[in-house]
């Protein structure tokens, strides 16, 4: 929730465009935090500090306030960075993804075997096309894009997709908007790429979205499209 509150609030994004280390009480300004709360400010950094998602420093004196900064590997919490994961975060720590985790006793002792935790904490399932709240699929289509372009630059980097030459297609089964497929695509123009999701999914891929990609609209437990090569990616 810690970790949730600093994105929500945007201190990732300062700590890196500050440029410098910067003090509680600079933080608090930039991020608008009322006066009164500055001491609650400095004890959620404190607790993000010893997590290791942020560091901090003094100066040698130590009259000096305790200065905070980014370390590079938060960097993937800040927004403007490709690979940015905190999309991710900010969905498995929304509360309709931690209510089911609060229900698991009792849905160890429940009798119906169909029934997931999720459905038990919200009476309906998680992959619906009809969700909980209006703008989940929006948050998962997001948090599952920001999880696949980190693989993705990984991918690129280590020339991983270089196993992928020679297949003439390949499937990404629940490959949500595109993300991976449409790298594929990039890097190997001469592989036809499909997507496979959910039909509510794919339908929110308008033309000019789909960079060469073909979007298919199904369910992977009933029929997955022929291909080359199948790439299933777990979250």
């Amino acid at each position: 929730m810690s970790l949730k509150c600093a994105i929500e609030l945007g201190i990732p994004d300062v700590l890196h465009n500050h440029r410098k280390p910067i003090t509680l009480s600079e933080l608090a300004t930039f991020l608008s935090i009322p006066p009164s709360k500055t001491p609650a400010l400095g004890s959620l950094m404190r607790l993000l500090v010893h997590s290791g998602l942020f560091a901090s420093h003094r100066h040698q004196g130590g009259g000096e306030e305790e200065s905070y900064f980014l370390p590079p590997t938060s960097e993937i919490l800040v927004k403007e960075k490709k690979a940015c994961i905190s999309p991710f975060a900010l969905m498995i720590l929304n509360w309709i993804m931690v209510v089911p985790g609060h229900q698991l006793g009792e849905w160890f002792r429940a009798g119906a075997a169909g029934e997931t935790p999720f459905d038990m904490a919200h009476g309906k399932g998680l992959f619906g096309e009809t969700n909980v709240r209006a703008d989940l699929n929006d948050l998962f289509n997001e948090a599952m894009a920001s999880d696949a372009r980190l693989v993705t630059e990984v991918a690129l980097l280590r020339r991983q997709w270089e196993v992928l030459r020679g297949v003439r297609s390949v499937v990404d089964v629940g490959g949500g908007t595109g993300t991976v497929a449409k790298s594929i695509a990039k890097a190997l123009p001469e592989v036809r790429c499909m997507v496979l999701d959910l039909p509510h999914v794919v339908a929110t891929m308008d033309e000019d979205q789909r960079e060469g990609v073909e979007f298919i609209g199904g369910d992977m437990f009933e029929h997955i499209p022929p291909a080359d090569a199948v790439l299933l990616k777990v979250g």
